[in-house]
């Protein structure tokens, strides 16, 4: 009697010791299973645009992480003719002569430099969406503004000679439009995906300014300004999932 309880204990021990081997294999190769990532297509139209940087394309990746696709359509920035700009304000020819008595004073914006792209963003704003191998049409028009902000308080005058530069405006804002009956297609019959959504989100670079003050007629160096200031790129993408 003694044996058989022996034997049956000695049974269970060995099953539940294969059971645990098992269950433990099965966890370690679920566990070493690859994760993939979205592919990410830039579109023809915005290939080699400087506004498109690797963090906002990763930040892509874990926000659509079970997206099967991620295309960048388009951008809007009044920021492609920037270096132009840079010297609107020149400095007066005036050669600086104290003697001058100033009846005025005049901005220069004489530093510009991008610190980083994609500094910082707003939501993503979802517009329209198109199942596989379908084409709609938007049946409205839809326009969004957004604007310069700076990392602190800037005068009215600097700030219009700042906002100049950025985006062309001294209003410093970028708008965006997509019109009525814009054509937008699905994924085609012959994806994975079902479906896809199209997006756009306002993203912000930021750059160093900096403005100096000269008085007129004199041209002499009054007084000089440094800051920053975030300028905004609006992205349009798609998903496909």
């Amino acid at each position: 009697m003694k044996k058989k309880i022996v034997s049956v204990i000695l049974s269970a021990a060995l099953v539940c010791s294969f059971s645990s081997s098992v269950f433990a294999h099965g966890t370690t190769a679920s566990s070493n299973s690859t994760i993939k990532s979205p592919n990410i297509v830039i579109g023809s139209g915005v290939e080699g645009n400087i506004n498109i940087s690797p963090s906002y394309l990763e930040q892509l990746k874990k926000d659509f992480p079970d997206a099967k696709q991620i295309t960048i359509q388009r951008i809007d920035s009044n920021q492609t003719d920037i270096s132009s700009r840079l010297n609107q304000n020149p400095t007066p020819e005036t050669t600086p002569n104290a003697a001058l008595i100033d009846w005025g004073t005049k901005d220069v914006l004489d530093l510009w430099q991008l610190i980083k792209n994609d500094s910082k963003r707003d939501p993503y704003i979802l517009y329209a969406s198109a199942a596989k191998g379908q084409q709609i049409k938007t049946t409205q028009a839809m326009e969004k503004t957004t604007q310069t902000t700076y990392t602190a308080e800037v005068s009215g005058s600097i700030k219009s000679i700042v906002n100049l530069k950025g985006t062309g405006s001294v209003q410093g804002t970028v708008k965006s439009t997509v019109t009525n009956e814009t054509t937008l297609s699905g994924p085609p019959e012959t994806s994975s995906s079902n479906s896809r959504l199209f997006y756009m989100q306002a993203a912000y670079n930021l750059y160093s300014w900096g403005v100096k003050t000269y008085g007129v007629p004199s041209g002499n160096e009054i007084s000089g300004a440094l800051g920053g200031v975030y300028v905004p790129v609006w992205l349009y993408f798609s998903v496909d999932n």
